[in-house]
């Protein structure tokens, strides 16, 4: 046997072993899962190349995520081992089936068996789910319909309060509802709404408080129940009022017209609509004088917490920071003033930058006033911020006075600036050069003229220097 025909054996036997020795398998992942898994279907390539493999095969109650692999690229391709994954997403929960299936990979048919697929419930969606639903249940008002209303078989309009006491400058929220008892067969229309309800908002604020918030844009429509009784209403209006002093609050009776679908009785009605009138009862509300206290016709009364954040905590005298300091909770935001700040030597502080933002949540009027400080310190040393940022208010819930102050700690290092008598200076030294420098000032336009006759200068020098090497 000739050496050439050795070569040839040699290399159909390696290559006849290489094939023997690629191993290749599909399996099936975990078969039990939750909602929020993938089942998975994996491709293994050892010992071997992949150059060709067919798609994976569609599941009923599921679909196609994402295909994974460990090849980043054509050259990863013969990784040991090759892995590619099929990810599928359930869509929804029970018992499936996969069925007997084949992959033809590197030309060679793979058979895999099928089997059942269970997909359970997760549980912590439904916790959060859950969680979810009493928190929505808690911000829907919860409306409470006067005792003698509850008894009534017709429909009726009501004016409703979140409290029947409350103290000077504390919030009140009013409503004015519709309501239809359950089983009333009354068919009934608004009539000429927008017109009744821009004479009942005129009416309906008391001459001692402050009413911020008043909206006609939409009715808003629900069910509540009580005393075994169910009410479908109609809130026509809501507003919040402040009280400014210690005498009682009148929320007067409003009456509010509607057309209702009844034939009429007699042939000389029939040109007419038939209007119903409904009439509320007036609400009287206590009112609490705030306890003695210096600042007693100055604070602010709500339900307040501090939000605080600073540029930096640690920095060097002459430079500044900002420091933002916000009021956020129940009351009325308006009425908040900046905190007082005490005359230091040790920093130089400028009028912040205020920004008041209100929003309705569920029957309250919530908010925030965010102070935006600029300033700049002189002397080092460690600082707490809450001798120079405090503020006072009466606490509604702890029905006292309390105060919100910085809990952060501000740290400057540096000499003391205090004698410099620099005003604005950021430590850039730029005050500093003003004492050094000539005042003597050069007009724009000169300057640009001085540089162009330099220019031509130049150009004169060079052609006079050419001018020499040529002669020579």
């Amino acid at each position: 046997m000739t050496l050439k025909k050795y070569i040839v054996l040699g290399v159909l036997s390696a290559m006849i072993s290489w094939c023997n020795a690629q191993q290749i398998a599909v399996k099936l992942g975990n078969t039990t899962i939750v909602e929020t898994e993938f089942f998975t279907i994996t491709l293994t390539v050892n010992n071997g190349k992949l150059n060709t493999y067919s798609n994976f095969p569609e599941i009923n109650g599921f679909s196609k995520y994402t295909t994974i692999s460990n090849a980043s690229n054509a050259a990863d391709k013969f990784v040991k081992p090759l892995i590619i994954t099929q990810q599928y997403t359930p869509l929804k929960t029970g018992k499936f089936k996969i069925n007997d299936f084949t992959m033809n990979i590197n030309g060679v048919i793979i058979p895999v068996k099928g089997s059942n697929i269970v997909v359970t419930a997760d549980e912590r969606i439904n916790e959060q789910k859950n969680k979810e639903a009493l928190e929505n249940e808690k911000k829907v008002r919860q409306y409470k319909i006067p005792e003698e209303l509850v008894l009534l078989k017709e429909p009726f309009l009501t004016l409703m309060t979140n409290k029947n006491s409350v103290y000077v400058g504390e919030g009140i929220t009013v409503s004015l509802l519709f309501c239809i008892p359950e089983g009333n067969k009354t068919v009934l229309k608004f009539h000429d709404l927008g017109t009744q309800l821009s004479e009942l908002v005129k009416k309906i604020k008391p001459e001692n408080c402050i009413q911020q918030s008043v909206s006609l844009d939409s009715i808003s429509q629900g069910t509540l129940n009580q005393g075994n009784k169910k009410f479908s209403y109609f809130k026509l209006y809501e507003t919040f009022f402040y009280p400014i002093n210690d005498k009682k609050i009148l929320i007067p009776s409003l009456s509010l017209t509607l057309q209702s679908s009844k034939k009429p009785l007699l042939k000389e009605e029939e040109m007419k609509p038939n209007l119903l009138t409904y009439t509320s009862k007036q609400i009287l509300i206590d009112l609490k004088p705030l306890p003695a206290h210096p600042l007693k016709n100055m604070v602010s009364v709500g339900n307040y917490q501090l939000k605080e954040t600073i540029s930096t905590v640690k920095l060097k005298t002459g430079k500044s920071f900002t420091y933002l300091f916000t009021i956020e909770g129940e009351g009325n935001i308006n009425q908040i003033s900046k905190p007082n700040w005490p005359n230091s030597p040790n920093f130089e502080m400028f009028d912040p930058e205020i920004k008041r933002i209100s929003y309705q949540e569920n029957d309250k009027l919530m908010g925030s006033c965010a102070f935006n400080y600029f300033i700049i310190p002189h002397e080092p040393g460690v600082f707490g911020m809450k001798h120079f940022f405090n503020y006072i208010y009466f606490n509604t819930d702890k029905e006292k006075y309390d105060t919100l102050r910085s809990s952060l700690m501000l740290h400057v290092y540096g000499e003391s600036k205090h004698n410099l008598g620099v005003s604005l200076n950021s430590g850039d030294g730029f005050y500093d050069l003003i004492a050094n420098e000539n005042n003597f000032f050069i007009n724009k336009n000169t300057k640009d003229v001085y540089i162009l006759l330099a220019k031509v200068f130049i150009l004169v020098l060079v052609a006079f220097l050419l001018l020499l090497l040529i002669r020579r």
